[in-house]
Order: structure tokens, then C-alpha cells, then sequence
């Protein structure tokens, strides 16, 4: 069994660490995008620690900085089968809720940039199950799964606020369809009813 410690001991000791720099990025030829994901899987702890401390001070475009050398990895996906792997899930899954938040609070610069990478990061979470105790190896304790629920139903809440104030900006996007928002919208109150379910929290009023 994996060391709970170290969740990602396993997903990376057979693939050899070329030259990584302090940031977690990577500064040598990775031949291919999941040997450069693994490369960067023992940065993920910290970039989500900091990330929060970040979230603390409003630096929104911080976030979005610090994450920039995993961001554009295929692999970096929190939609992807990680249920083998629930705690690596948990800084996925945590990262990109992160990032959703920033886009979606980055106002500054291409605000149209900003709503999209927050809209599809949107989607992208829409379709991550909740969490589930006792699989995967290691597998998340109770209190942890309750825990990461509930994070991710923070964050769908936040979701749908964010969709109730900018919908009309999303609309106005050529490549965003009045059905795509409206869908989000559904998607979003579904999952958070599952997730309420999953951990025994009211419905906001």
C-alpha cells in the first residue's frame, strides 16, 4: 500500500525526474505531456497551500501565475478517472476549483479571456462525481471525504453566483451559447443537491 504521506509515491517511481526548478517548472525536454505531468506531481501540495494563503489575499492573478506551469498540462484535468487515486484527486480537483475561482474574480485585463477559462474550467468540474470514502488506495477517511465535499460545494455555490451576476457577459461571447449557460445553471444546482446529500449541509436560502 501507498505511504498516506505521500500519495504520490507510486504515480511517479517508475518514471525518471529530470531537472526541476524550484517553481515546478520543468526546465528539460519532457518527451511527452504525462511524463511532464509526473514530473510536476510533488509540486501540487504546495502550489495548493499557497494557493489558499493566496485566495486569503485576494491575489486572484497570483493564483492563476503560480499554477501556470501544471495549467496547460492534459493531464491536469480534475474530469479525468482519478477515483484509484483519491488523494491526488484532492489536490487536482482542489487546483482547478482554485483556478476557476481566479478566472472567475480576475477582472483586469482580457476580461473576455478570463470568462471563458472560468466557464470551461466550470464545466470541466461539473463533471467530477462527489467524493466517496474507503476506495482507492489510499483511500480518503470519512471526515475526509466530508471534508472535500464540502469544499467542492463551497465552490459550486460560488458557481452559481457567479453565473447569476455574469450570465449576460458569458452570452456575449461568440463561443459560448445562451444553452451552454443555461445548462451550467442545471448542472451546477444538481451537483450541489449531491453533494448536500453527501454531506448532510442546508440548502442555501
Amino acid at each position: 500500500m501507498s505511504d498516506p504521506e505521500n500519495p504520490f509515491e507510486d504515480f511517479a517511481k517508475d518514471f525518471t525526474v529530470i531537472r526541476i526548478e524550484s517553481s515546478g517548472q520543468v526546465t528539460a525536454h519532457a518527451p511527452d505531456p504525462e511524463e511532464d505531468f509526473r514530473q510536476l506531481l510533488g509540486f501540487l501540495p504546495d502550489k495548493l497551500n499557497h494557493s489558499l494563503d493566496l485566495m486569503s489575499a485576494g491575489d486572484y492573478q497570483g493564483i492563476i501565475h503560480l499554477w501556470e506551469p501544471v495549467a496547460a498540462n492534459q493531464f491536469f484535468r480534475a474530469d479525468l478517472d482519478w477515483s484509484e487515486r483519491p488523494r491526488l484527486r484532492v489536490h487536482i480537483l482542489g487546483g482547478r476549483c482554485l483556478l476557476f475561482i481566479a478566472y472567475a474574480n480576475s477582472h483586469g485585463g482580457d476580461f473576455r479571456y478570463h470568462l471563458r477559462r472560468a466557464f470551461g474550467i466550470l464545466q470541466e468540474l461539473l463533471r467530477c462525481e462527489p467524493y466517496v470514502s474507503g476506495t482507492g488506495d489510499p483511500p480518503l477517511s470519512v471526515t475526509e471525504t466530508l471534508t472535500q465535499n464540502l469544499n467542492f460545494l463551497d465552490t459550486l455555490n460560488f458557481a452559481a453566483d457567479w453565473l447569476g451576476t455574469y450570465d449576460s457577459f458569458l452570452e456575449l461571447l461568440e463561443d459560448i451559447s445562451e444553452v451552454e449557460v443555461s445548462d451550467a445553471y442545471q448542472k451546477v444546482y444538481e451537483r450541489a443537491r449531491q453533494l448536500r446529500e453527501a454531506t448532510g449541509a442546508r440548502e442555501r436560502p
